[in-house]
């Protein structure tokens, strides 16, 4: 069963009342290859796996629940409270995909070779540059918000 050190980078804009809010950084995402699929598990937001027929969807599901756990960190809460949120939740370890992961990414380092999984043409980004993830007020938070909205 190969597994794949891979860090996902993300920006989320969330608005909170007058504040805008970007929640940015990376985490560091396990993918595994077993039974004819891909699981990916957020390793830095303990709990989240998701499934795909292949890489590409299983990331994009992981993506996808790991922008969902951050709005839902904002729902009906204020800036300050959502900042603890989105903390705990990106301090909240899977002790087994972590070590799996690190064990992945030794064996990236030592120059294991596997089958093309559709790993082999994804950008590359040192282990040893994850930024932690941040929560950053925009200014002019409404203005920006709705200049994104317009823009989307």
């Amino acid at each position: 069963m190969p597994q794949f050190p891979l860090i996902m980078t993300f920006s989320e804009v969330i608005q909170l009342g007058d504040s805008t809010l970007r929640v940015d950084g990376d985490t560091k995402v396990l993918a595994e290859f077993r039974d004819g699929a891909c699981f990916c598990s957020a390793v830095s937001a303990g709990g989240i796996e998701e499934r795909g027929a292949d890489l590409k969807e299983a990331y994009r599901a992981v993506r996808r629940t790991v922008r969902l756990v951050i709005e839902d960190c904002a729902h009906g809460t204020n800036a300050d409270v959502f900042r603890e949120a989105v903390r705990a939740v990106f301090s909240s370890l899977d002790p087994d995909a972590a070590s799996a992961w690190q064990s992945a990414l030794d064996a990236v380092r030592q120059g294991s070779k596997s089958p093309d999984y559709g790993v082999q043409n994804l950008p590359v980004k040192s282990a040893d540059e994850i930024r932690p993830v941040s929560v950053t007020e925009l200014p002019d938070g409404r203005e920006m918000s709705e200049q994104i909205l317009k823009a989307a």
